[in-house]
C-alpha cells in the first residue's frame, strides 16, 4: 500500500522503549527470546510498548495499529502490571490517503500516550483527532 511507510515491516511484533524502535520479531514468542538475547536488564521495572500492525488493503479500515503498554522487569520478563494497558488505532482509506502512515507517527503516539493525552481507558481513539490536535 502506497501510504504506509515501506521501512515499516508490518507483518512484524514491534518492542519500543519511549520512542524508540529496539526489536522487531515475526511473533511474541520470538521477540520474548530476543529481548533474552539482546536486551541489557534495567535495574527496575521498565514500561515498554509493544505495537502490531493489521494491514487489510481491501477493507475499510486498511490499518490498525495495536500499542499495548507493557512492563519488562529486571528478570527480562514482560508482565502486565497497574496501568499497562493497549489501545488500537484505526485508519480509515481516507486517513490513510491524508496523513500517510511514517514510522515516526508510532514514536510521537507513545509520547503523547506517556503524556496521557492519549487515554487508554477510551476506546476509541481517533486518528484524525490525534493529527489534528498534537502532530
Amino acid at each position: 500500500m502506497n501510504y504506509i511507510d515501506s521501512s515499516i515491516d508490518t507483518s512484524n511484533v514491534h518492542l519500543y522503549k519511549n520512542n524508540k524502535s529496539l526489536l522487531n520479531e515475526s511473533n511474541m514468542t520470538k521477540l520474548k527470546r530476543e529481548i533474552k538475547e539482546n536486551i541489557k536488564p534495567p535495574t527496575v521495572d521498565l514500561k515498554v510498548y509493544i505495537v502490531n500492525y493489521i494491514v487489510n488493503v481491501n477493507n475499510e479500515i486498511p490499518l490498525k495499529i495495536i500499542i499495548a503498554q507493557y512492563t519488562l522487569t529486571p528478570k527480562l520478563a514482560l508482565v502486565i502490571k497497574d496501568g499497562d494497558n493497549a489501545q488500537t488505532f484505526s485508519f480509515t482509506s481516507d486517513e490513510l490517503k491524508k496523513y500517510k502512515f511514517k514510522h515516526e507517527y508510532i514514536g510521537q503516539i507513545i509520547s503523547l500516550i506517556k503524556q496521557k493525552k492519549i487515554n487508554f481507558k477510551k476506546l476509541n481513539v481517533s486518528i484524525s483527532d490525534i493529527f489534528e490536535n498534537y502532530m
